[in-house]
């Protein structure tokens, strides 16, 4: 009996201890370090083919939440949008530091961050193809084939606005040239991506691709961490927040990009901004 209480004793100091080391937020705080996983996708994570140097909106916007909180931010390695939730169930890194679209069915297994941005998502076509112009409802039919990532919000497009059409899954740890590259050659009739996207493909391939119709969608791009990560996502949501109100965020995004409504808007914020 006095050993089983001894032994109980023991284990009942050690419980919390484990359940620290298995807390990203507790180790990031014990290191200093912030270990970051990354998915390409222009302009949010690049990374030049010659020095392998990253940038972009996601890279730029982690360098400023670690220099806003004293945490060093370590890129560690390459990731998929579709395999993040399986990532950090395996420690691979602490959170996915690129802009993963908001979706309610992935809470299921990981937290989402505030978002930082927001974009329009549309149907997307060869340029020549006026099949679904008027009708994007044309687009859902058995016989049409739509290039989607598995697991992330081009697959939910499909399967919500699409369900009777072909989803054909592409490379997701390839950049967002994948799926258009699969509608250039053919291989599918469409895929779904914001304007961005397409416009940065037409402007080195010749003008191959268009949107149609109306937004299928909005990527509200967030960060993403493991569940029960509630203050490592305080501390980032915190961070997002002020970065937000005192307009630090629209001067990343106008680094990459063009302030136009249909290439990128931010969310509103809480806090007071700065200046008022």
């Amino acid at each position: 009996m006095k050993f089983f209480l001894i032994a109980l004793s023991v284990l009942s100091i050690s419980l919390p201890a484990l359940a620290e080391d298995h807390s990203a937020f507790d180790r990031i705080i014990k290191t200093g370090t912030l270990r970051c996983g990354y998915a390409v996708w222009y302009p949010n994570m690049i990374v030049d083919p010659n020095t392998k140097q990253l940038s972009g909106v996601s890279h730029d916007l982690m360098e400023e939440i670690g220099r806003r909180t004293g945490i060093k931010i370590e890129w560690a390695q390459e990731a998929g949008f579709g395999s993040a939730e399986q990532d950090l169930r395996a420690g691979k890194y602490d959170m996915l530091c690129a802009d993963v679209c908001f979706e309610v069915r992935r809470t299921k297994n990981a937290w989402f961050s505030r978002p930082f941005y927001s974009n329009p998502n549309y149907l997307a076509v060869r340029v020549d193809d006026t099949r679904f112009d008027k009708d994007l409802s044309l687009a859902n039919k058995p016989e049409i084939k739509i290039a989607t990532y598995a697991n992330t919000i081009f697959d939910s497009y499909k399967n919500d606005s699409f369900p009777n059409a072909q989803g054909v899954d592409v490379s997701e740890l390839g950049a967002d040239v994948d799926t258009m590259m699969a509608l250039v050659t053919k291989k599918v009739d469409a895929t779904f991506n914001n304007k961005i996207s397409i416009d940065r493909y037409n402007e080195f391939n010749g003008g191959k691709i268009k949107s149609t119709g109306e937004p299928v969608g909005y990527c509200n791009g967030s960060f993403m961490m493991g569940q029960d990560e509630a203050k490592l996502k305080y501390l980032i949501d915190s961070a997002i927040e002020e970065i937000t109100a005192n307009g630090t965020m629209a001067e990343i995004m106008t680094k990459y990009l063009p302030e136009k409504p249909d290439y990128w808007t931010l969310p509103p914020t809480t806090l007071k901004k700065w200046g008022e």
